[in-house]
């Protein structure tokens, strides 16, 4: 018979290895992680600007692309859990600068936009709010939010 102690062990140290590198992880069990450069090629997001969600510049953890003065959606991608979701959010690249909502997998993200641009340069990052919310549970993060080329 097993010693019920070694088993909670074994429980704790794979939860830890799977959490490694995961943001927002909290009781109702969602982690969001970086997006790869793989994540990205794969999911083929159109548009010609792009705007981004990151704890720090290194780690993209949501990424959209929209068209310019377009009202077609902008497509995004987050990865859950370590399953890449695609969402969207109307009015493409214009309508993402601010902060948007988009949805789409049985997942929402809202992204808020806390205060001023904190940097110089054509696309400085900008403090802000990912608020996750899905059939993974849910989860806010502070970060930055960069768009730009």
């Amino acid at each position: 018979m097993t010693h019920p102690h070694k088993n909670r062990r074994i429980v704790i140290a794979v939860t830890a290895a799977l959490l490694a590198g995961a943001v927002g992880a909290q009781a109702s069990g969602v982690a969001l992680q970086p997006l790869s450069a793989e994540d990205v090629d794969t999911a083929k997001l159109s548009g010609e600007l792009a705007c981004g969600f990151g704890v720090d510049a290194q780690q993209t953890i949501m990424l959209a692309h929209g068209d310019v003065a377009s009202e077609d959606a902008a497509q995004g991608i987050v990865k859950v859990n370590g399953a890449v979701k695609t969402v969207s959010a109307p009015g493409g690249f214009d309508a993402m600068i601010e902060g948007a909502r988009f949805k789409g997998n049985g997942v929402s993200i809202v992204i808020k936009v806390t205060g001023e641009a904190t940097g110089d340069g054509e696309s400085p990052p900008r403090p802000a709010t990912l608020t996750f919310a899905g059939m993974e549970g849910a989860t806010n993060i502070e970060g930055q939010w960069t768009c730009g080329p």
